[in-house]
């Protein structure tokens, strides 16, 4: 029961830390862009425009003050060291957990729509097989 637990927690905790990086990523790009776009207007138009960077920065104060705490409790999560091969192993699980959530968000005419594009540039179904593998071979 003990190492179904450490698994959950370990799976868990690098799976919340892919998501705060992703999430970090994006929020940096939206941030960048914000701020672009107010250094146009204010350049071009008025220096006024230069109001609008308090919100953003306080948006983005509030998100990385989130950002660490989402952080440092998912490093709290599981806190042991890890192999390598450990690392890849939860790796390779998380890729394809992610891939079936994925999977399942998508139509069925859109996934028909991919299965007939795999058939005529690949000759073979491999998102749908891809999917199987995936989804049999995740108790491994």
């Amino acid at each position: 029961m003990i190492e179904h637990l450490t698994v959950f927690r370990a799976v868990s905790s690098y799976f919340a830390r892919r998501m705060i990086k992703r999430l970090t990523i994006i929020a940096l790009v939206i941030f960048a862009v914000l701020t672009a776009i107010i250094w146009v207007l204010a350049y071009y138009f008025s220096d006024w425009w230069w109001l609008f960077i308090i919100p953003i920065a306080l948006l983005a104060l509030v998100f990385f003050i989130v950002r660490a705490l989402a952080f440092f409790l998912a490093r709290r999560l599981y806190t042991q060291p890890l192999s390598s091969e450990h690392k890849t192993d939860i790796g390779n699980f998380i890729d394809k957990i992610e891939r079936l959530l994925e999977q399942r968000q998508v139509t069925p005419p859109l996934m028909a729509l991919v299965s007939v594009k795999d058939l005529v540039m690949h000759r073979e179904l491999r998102t749908i097989k891809g999917i199987i593998d995936d989804s049999r071979t995740l108790k491994k």
